[in-house]
C-alpha cells in the first residue's frame, strides 16, 4: 500500500484548505520545508480552534468561512506543496492569519478536496498516511499525466518525477527527527 506525507491541522483550518479559502499553511518552524514538491494529505484533527473565526475574519467575511459539517479525524484533501518560505504581511490573506518574520509557510497548490473524507489516525509533525489503492487523487495540469496518481496509486512511474508512485516518491530525511521531537 502506498503512503504519503500528511500533516494535521485543527479545525476549521483543515476544512478551509480543502475548500480553497486557505492556500498557505503556516508554522513557527522550518521543519516542513522538506515537503516542497510533494503531494501531502491534509488531515482534520479532532480539536477545534475556538479562535479561528475571529482570526480569519480579518481577511475574509465570516459568511465565507462557514464550514458545513466539518470533518474531524479524517484526511479531507490532498495538495501539492509548491514552495516553502518565510512569510510577510502580504501573505496574511492567503494564510487567513497574521504573517511576518519568524512565520514560515507551505505554499499549497492543486488542492483537491476528497469527495469522501478518509478516517485516519494522525501523528504529530509529518506522519505517513496509507492511501486506499482504489482512490485516484489530485488533478494537476502541470503534470503530463494530469494527475499525481495515474489510474490508481502505485501506477507506472515514468522516472521523471511527474508521477507520485512507489518508485519515485520523495520522502523527507528529517521526518524521523521531527517525529522524535513530537
Amino acid at each position: 500500500m502506498l503512503t504519503i506525507p500528511a500533516i494535521t491541522l485543527w479545525q476549521p483550518w483543515a476544512s478551509w484548505i480543502a475548500v480553497g479559502l486557505k492556500t498557505i499553511e503556516t508554522r513557527g518552524h522550518q521543519r516542513f520545508r522538506c515537503l516542497v514538491g510533494q503531494v501531502i494529505a491534509i488531515h482534520a484533527g479532532l480539536r477545534w480552534d475556538g479562535h479561528a473565526y475571529a482570526t480569519a475574519a480579518a481577511y475574509r467575511p465570516v459568511s465565507a468561512l462557514t464550514v458545513q459539517e466539518p470533518e474531524h479525524g479524517s484526511v479531507v484533501a490532498l495538495a501539492r506543496v509548491g514552495g516553502f518560505r518565510e512569510l510577510d504581511a502580504a501573505d496574511a490573506p492567503a494564510a487567513l492569519c497574521p504573517c511576518g518574520p519568524g512565520r514560515y509557510g507551505l505554499i499549497l497548490e492543486h488542492v483537491e478536496r476528497l469527495a469522501v473524507p478518509q478516517p485516519a489516525r494522525s501523528g504529530q509533525g509529518i506522519w505517513r498516511w496509507q492511501v486506499d489503492d482504489a482512490l485516484t487523487y489530485v488533478r494537476d495540469p502541470d503534470y503530463p499525466c494530469g494527475q499525481f496518481f495515474e489510474g490508481k496509486p502505485g501506477g507506472d512511474c515514468q522516472g521523471d518525477g511527474h508521477y507520485l508512485c512507489r518508485e519515485c516518491m520523495a520522502w523527507c530525511p528529517e521526518d524521523e527527527a521531527d517525529e522524535q521531537e513530537a
